[in-house]
């Protein structure tokens, strides 16, 4: 028997959300959740026969399980005590099975996945140090004090990968991880994201929780606090935020937050957020503008909106470049990604 990866058929089976007993019984009883388990533990070996029925009952292309995982660190998650263990796992096995697909197509294209983390020398223990890290982190990646354009593109370009899908669920934001030991995996969930400044603060969440070097006795809450603030300030630095406001306010308009939001991509909450952390304005009028306004219209419907779309495409222009040069056959590409031949075939367009 060929090569068989138990990881994989672990994987596969949360990926689609059911339990051992649960994939059981859609085998209709061919293989005991006893047997699945001890496949998934690598104690025991499918048969040719059982594997291609579990790869028809996953809706897998058999190669899948024959292709050796990529190896997951520490997930980062922004979540709650109402998200159910399996959703979790869910989540993270999808991200898993993409991250795997997308470094097989790099490689392929003889691309390499490098990155440098510009802010690992740089202790974290406050606010302070945040702030000093996002005006790092800008000045290294040369993004000056202009609004990002894109955030997703602009992590792409520094050999971050980014992968966005809807799980279906809105107790989590996104997560994060380090896939390999050294190549940095940010995922937003378009669930828990409605709005562009959503994905574009999320996204940068989660950049900090693999960048930011905290202090050893900061706690969970606490860290997740910095990342909040690491974010925002990437997004509108200090310096801009004093520039555009002022450095002390007794009161602030709509209009003047609207601007703000449209220009550089970042939410009216968040920017009250930043106003509050700069003591640009005091606890007491923060409050006021929350309970007032803010938890009035925590979608901020009529409050503008950053025009650019954020959406990453590239893992799908690595594919059509990899049809297009003959690394891969329309058969597999289709295959590759989930979709009919015919249907790919028709969105190519290859010249």
């Amino acid at each position: 028997m060929k090569s068989f990866f138990p990881d994989k058929l672990k994987t596969a089976r949360m990926m689609r959300g059911l339990s051992l007993e649960a994939l059981s019984l859609k085998m209709e009883g061919l293989v005991t959740k006893q047997a699945l388990s001890k496949y998934e533990k690598g104690k025991m070996q499918p048969s040719e026969t059982v594997l291609q029925a579990l790869a028809e009952t996953l809706q897998l292309p058999l190669g899948y399980f024959r292709q050796r995982s990529v190896e997951v660190g520490q997930i980062n998650f922004r979540t709650d005590s109402r998200m159910p263990a399996r959703s979790v796992g869910q989540m993270v096995s999808i991200a898993q099975d993409l991250m795997e697909r997308y470094l097989r197509l790099e490689d392929s294209l003889s691309l390499s996945s490098s990155f440098v983390n510009p802010l690992r020398s740089l202790r974290v223990a406050s606010s302070d140090d945040v702030e000093k890290a996002a005006e790092r982190l800008r000045s290294k990646w040369q993004l000056g004090y202009f609004p990002i354009f894109s955030v997703y593109e602009m992590l792409e370009s520094v050999g971050v990968k980014l992968i966005e899908f809807d799980a279906g669920v809105s107790h989590v934001m996104g997560f994060s991880t380090f896939v390999n030991k050294d190549i940095p995996l940010v995922v937003v969930n378009l669930s828990a994201n409605a709005t562009v400044e959503r994905k574009r603060f999320t996204a940068l969440h989660e950049l900090g929780h693999l960048l930011l070097n905290f202090a050893s006795d900061l706690d969970e809450s606490r860290c997740e606090r910095l990342c909040h603030l690491f974010a925002g300030a990437v997004l509108c630095p200090s310096s801009v935020l004093y520039k555009e406001l002022g450095n002390v306010r007794t009161s602030l308009t709509l209009n003047e937050l609207v601007s703000l939001k449209n220009r550089y991509g970042i939410s009216v909450s968040a920017i009250v957020h930043r106003t509050k952390d700069l003591s640009v304005i005091s606890p007491q009028y923060y409050n006021d503008i929350f309970n007032n306004h803010i938890h009035a219209n925590p979608m901020e419907r009529g409050w503008g909106g950053y025009p650019i779309p954020e959406h990453t495409d590239r893992f799908e222009r690595l594919l059509i470049r990899a049809v297009a040069e003959g690394y891969f056959s329309v058969e597999e590409a289709a295959e590759f990604i989930g979709e009919s031949v015919c249907g790919y075939r028709e969105r190519l367009n290859v010249l």
